[in-house]
């Protein structure tokens, strides 16, 4: 009976989708600052079936539309840890002040998180969505987000700044970059140093965002006499308008963490660490449907004035 109803509603996703954005929209209506400090990040939905082969399996007990995906994570010491996912992954772009979901989008596996993002941006940008770009201010991801043109065409079309980690690409021998014309040089956190002499660095003192040019502005600490700047154009992965080495992007990229206590909560109390769902579009309408939950539960809390809009508990 159950399966039943679920396969009903599969021919309903129009109509869920457009329950989900009303409730986003009065998300971004009712709650101040809603949308300006986003976060994004990658949810691996791993399927608990058998994979399905043509010559056996060939039911609805199989994982017909899953695929096979291998994450490599760089630890501390250098060394390199594999993780196997066989199922779906959910790109889940939430309020990182309110922890509240605006934009999803559910692909294989084995798509990475680059494209997906880029495809959320566009679909934002040339569809009714335009309002949550225009509204949002900084977008924070980890290191799989890191990318250079990206983080350009947010900030010169949409005036949305990038606060993602850095991914290092540098051969090791490589330290620093010197920048043309003038005596300084940078290397891939985002620090930046005045050539004292051949092999001699003294670190510069920031002193702001330069918005009518676009670029960071430096001085010595020993002199302060002259600025130096840095056109974000250098390298638009590493500069950005929020300087790296400073507070503020350290701060900032801190709120990444609300986008996984959103993805801990649809394991812990939307059961997707224990689920029987079979196929995309099932595993798309479930993920759909619990972010309906989620907002609609979040919208009462706000119409009675409770403060903890993301429990379950009224």
């Amino acid at each position: 009976m159950f399966t039943g109803f679920l396969n009903k509603l599969k021919k309903c996703k129009k109509e869920i989708e457009e329950v989900k954005e009303q409730l986003i929209k009065f998300m971004y209506e009712n709650l101040e600052g809603f949308g300006e400090d986003c976060a994004i990040d990658g949810k691996f939905l791993d399927t608990y079936a058998n994979q399905y082969y043509t010559d056996r399996n060939n039911d609805n007990r199989a994982e017909h539309d899953a695929t096979t995906s291998c994450k490599t994570y760089e630890m501390k010491d250098g060394t390199k840890k594999k993780e196997w996912h066989y199922g779906f992954r959910a790109h889940i772009m939430c309020d990182a002040k309110y922890g509240l979901p605006i934009k999803s989008k559910l692909a294989p596996v084995n798509n990475s998180e680059q494209t997906e993002l880029d495809n959320m941006i566009e679909e934002m940008a040339n569809g009714e969505e335009k309002y949550k770009l225009e509204k949002m201010k900084n977008l924070m991801g980890d290191a799989g987000y890191s990318n250079g043109l990206r983080n350009k065409i947010l900030k010169e079309e949409y005036d949305i700044n990038a606060i993602v980690d850095i991914s290092h690409r540098w051969d090791k021998d490589e330290k620093y970059r010197e920048i043309e014309n003038q005596p300084i040089a940078y290397n891939e956190e985002g620090e930046v140093f005045y050539i004292v002499d051949l092999g001699k660095y003294e670190k510069m003192k920031y002193l702001g965002y330069d918005k009518k040019n676009n670029a960071l502005r430096y001085t010595r600490y020993s002199t302060g006499k002259r600025i130096y700047r840095i056109p974000l154009e250098t390298d638009y992965r590493i500069f950005t308008p929020i300087a790296r080495d400073r507070k503020k992007f350290k701060k900032k990229y801190k709120m990444r963490t609300e986008v996984e206590r959103l993805n801990g909560r649809l394991d812990r109390d939307y059961m997707f660490n224990d689920h029987f769902i079979r196929g995309q579009d099932k595993m798309e309408l479930m993920l759909n449907l619990s972010f309906i939950v989620m907002l609609t539960v979040a919208k009462g809390h706000i119409k009675n004035q409770q403060k903890n809009i993301r429990s379950l508990v009224a």
